[in-house]
């Protein structure tokens, strides 16, 4: 591109494969975590759906997607996570919060919820049964204005 920045991100990943996805950034690696479980008919492990754990100028980010308490998300080690509390789909609120408390982030961000399945409340809900750890939790903004 004319920015010289040129993506190197392969088209398609697996869990566990490490991505760099610019050349040019050096703090920057991608690391896809299956997402799903063979609870749910809704998210089945053989369509090898991923959330991704991303390292961006030294804090970890951890994207889970619409995905269940599995293995592998309890593995997770992130500075900042993105988890599912809608229910019926993923994680409802209980689930996510014994996520949460194995996993130990900073500061949580509860999504997928309030508006197609689980209710506006549950990011509440999420904050104080969190509210006995050291856990920052960012309730969804809704209808956030954001200018550019």
């Amino acid at each position: 591109t004319s920015s010289g920045w040129r993506s190197s991100t392969p088209s398609s990943t697996s869990p566990g494969m490490r991505i760099t996805p610019f050349e040019r950034t050096t703090r920057s690696t991608w690391t896809p975590l299956f997402r799903s479980n063979n609870e749910k008919e809704f998210h089945p492990r053989s369509n090898n759906w991923l959330g991704y754990i991303i390292t961006y100028n030294n804090i970890t980010y951890y994207i889970a997607g619409d995905t269940d308490k599995t293995k592998e998300a309890e593995s997770v080690k992130c500075d900042i996570a993105f988890i599912p509390i809608g229910g019926y789909y993923t994680m409802d609120v209980n689930e996510a919060t014994d996520l949460i408390k194995i996993i130990n982030p900073k500061i949580v961000i509860p999504i997928h919820y309030g508006s197609i399945i689980g209710d506006k409340e549950d990011g509440k809900r999420l904050k104080n049964n969190l509210e006995d750890t050291s856990i920052n939790t960012i309730e969804k903004l809704v209808n956030a204005n954001i200018k550019r």
